[in-house]
């Protein structure tokens, strides 16, 4: 067995008969110190493996995955890759492109570290399937406010395979996606957006790749998973996952942004930011106000008649809230309901449906005990709807 170097290619030439990764490992070592994005090893000029050397594979993965190391194996016979992937240790994890071309084009879509964005104004759309409506929503909310948008194309790499397993389909997708989110940004007439492909093992991996804690994430529900059951705890981890404010914004069906006249929410700290923001939505879409109903839901206990439930002397004082923040804003009209219920989540989501509003808003406290009331609403809102945006904020 010949093994030669050139550029950022290992070819190996011959018989592989034994375990030439000792060998190997050395040139590895040191086109990787030229070439970090990654190396590629190509396997066109092998004339014939025995089961002793397909070890040379499965030594060659485990060092990928200690390292991290981006090596992908190219040109690769039919006769190798079924050796290697009937290998255990091996089997459906190694790493293969086609030819060198598309193993190129698999390195250079390695992500870099991510620096400090920068500034205070910052929102990252994760593009997966209903990305266009949250970049939507991102842009409106934020638009002529000096913000600076990143669309991060997800690829999302099971514990069984090398985070930079080669991943063409998933590759060549996410770059119409993030061609797609540029034109829609430049369309608004925004700053060009940041592009970033990131591989990941779960939607909360993206919290940690940002490390600019003034960031603000639109994340729609599919970057959850498709699967409902399996959503429960990657819904918890999720809002769990950063220790900053959290804000569910339940879109009904699929709303246009432009379109939006009826927000309902609930009577909560982060009120004033909500109101804000319709205020915004109003400003840059076709309907020229916004009328938010705000929720004072109150808890009655089973032995009370809830018809005979009357507000609370607190309603009082939020009426007057509610009319000093309303005082300068122009395009929203907003109105305080009282609302008497057994049940907050079921009994607060189900009006918010009733309403038939095309937006319903509320913001989540940085601790969410298991048994919160507002932890449970969100819960009955994001099942119930077709799309939910989480903002994590400072």
């Amino acid at each position: 067995m010949i093994i030669e170097t050139k550029g950022d290619t290992i070819t190996l030439n011959g018989v592989i008969d034994k375990n030439i990764w000792p060998a190997l490992q050395a040139a590895v070592a040191v086109l990787l110190k030229d070439h970090p994005a990654g190396i590629i090893i190509d396997c066109g000029s092998i004339t014939r493996i025995t089961p002793a050397g397909i070890g040379t594979f499965a030594s060659a993965f485990r060092y990928i995955t200690q390292k991290n190391a981006g090596i992908i194996f190219v040109s690769a016979s039919e006769e190798v890759i079924s050796l290697a992937r009937a290998t255990e240790g091996v089997r459906s994890k190694m790493p293969v492109a086609a030819d060198v071309e598309e193993a190129r084009h698999s390195l250079s879509l390695r992500e870099t570290v991510i620096r400090k964005l920068g500034g205070k104004n910052n929102i990252v759309v994760p593009l997966t399937d209903g990305w266009q409506t949250a970049l939507a929503y991102a842009v409106r909310l934020r638009k002529g406010k000096e913000y600076r948008y990143h669309a991060a194309a997800l690829i999302r790499l099971p514990l069984s395979l090398s985070i930079y397993h080669p991943m063409p389909a998933e590759e060549q997708k996410a770059e119409k996606d993030l061609d797609k989110a540029e034109d829609m940004v430049e369309g608004f007439g925004e700053t060009v957006c940041r592009r970033y492909t990131l591989r990941v093992r779960n939607a909360g991996d993206i919290f940690h790749r940002f490390p600019d804690e003034r960031t603000r994430f639109l994340l729609p529900d599919a970057a959850l998973g498709a699967d409902r059951q399996s959503r429960g705890p990657a819904l918890m981890d999720l809002l769990r996952s950063r220790e900053h404010t959290v804000e569910l914004f339940s879109v009904k069906g699929a709303s246009d942004p432009d379109k939006i006249k009826r927000v309902m929410t609930v009577y909560d700290p982060g009120l004033r930011q909500i109101l804000a923001d319709c205020e915004q939505l109003a400003r840059v879409a076709d309907e020229p106000r916004v009328e938010v109903t705000v929720v004072f839901a109150e808890q009655v206990p089973r032995s009370m008649d809830i018809a005979a439930a009357a507000p609370p002397e607190a309603f009082g004082r939020a009426q007057k809230e509610l009319r000093s923040m309303c005082a300068r804003l122009k395009h929203v009209e907003a109105g305080l309901t009282f609302l008497p219920v057994r049940s907050y989540a079921s009994d607060v989501a189900a009006l918010a449906e009733k309403e038939q509003t095309e937006l319903f808003v509320i913001p989540l406290e940085t601790s969410l005990p298991v048994h919160s009331q507002k932890l449970q609403l969100a819960m009955s809102l994001y099942y119930s709807e077709i799309c939910s945006l989480f903002i994590p904020r400072v």
